[in-house]
């Protein structure tokens, strides 16, 4: 019983090398093709053979069709796409898309932090909220510098209150910018007022 064991023993190691080595001559061999085939002379891995640049057509034809392209007068929209507006800029490039833009007519009325439960997503830091205000003036439909009248904590957030006077002598502008200690932005909202309130 114990010999038989042992010579079943051998067997199953004879039967693995075989494995092995057959397995290890196929690849070898398969390489040895795959570089002599693919890569002429130069040694070349399997996937640099499967991942090597697609062309839909020759140079010359994707050549012609861009010129031919760019010549037509009565493309649709899908195929020249658009330049992002000043509200496009300022929701998706330096409020990343984090904020819900709210606009009253032409002007933005408020920026809202979005707080999403599943998100670690933080507000934006804006160190100089006069500077932001006045690069984004014509979105708030001011004409002046902003003047920071009021500042007030509520929890652990602090409102500021700005006043931009108006240069054609209509209602003021009085915009709250609800930040963090750390000056994240959350909330941003812009009102009219009359001269009288300050």
């Amino acid at each position: 019983m114990q010999a038989d064991r042992k010579a079943n023993a051998r067997r199953a190691a004879v039967a693995l090398v075989l494995v092995v080595g057959v397995v290890a001559w196929v690849n070898s061999k398969s390489l040895r093709d795959l570089s002599e085939g693919v890569a002429g002379k130069f040694m070349r891995l399997p996937a640099s053979a499967v991942f090597r640049p697609a062309r839909s057509a020759s140079p010359e034809v994707e050549k012609k069709y861009a010129q031919d392209l760019a010549q037509k007068k009565d493309r649709k929209l899908a195929s020249i796409g658009h330049i992002p507006t000043q509200l496009d800029a300022l929701s998706f490039g330096l409020l990343d898309g984090k904020y819900h833009v709210e606009m009253e007519g032409d002007y933005i009325q408020q920026i809202t932090f979005i707080e999403a439960p599943d998100s670690d997503a933080t507000p934006k830091v804006i160190n100089d909220r006069v500077k932001f205000l006045m690069d984004h003036s014509a979105l708030f439909g001011i004409d002046n510098v902003p003047q920071r009248v009021d500042v007030k904590a509520k929890g652990d957030r602090i409102i500021e209150k700005y006043r931009i006077a108006s240069k054609k002598g209509g209602a003021d502008t009085i915009i709250d910018v609800t930040v963090d200690e750390s000056d994240h932005v959350f909330d941003v909202t812009r009102e009219k007022s009359s001269r009288q309130l300050f």
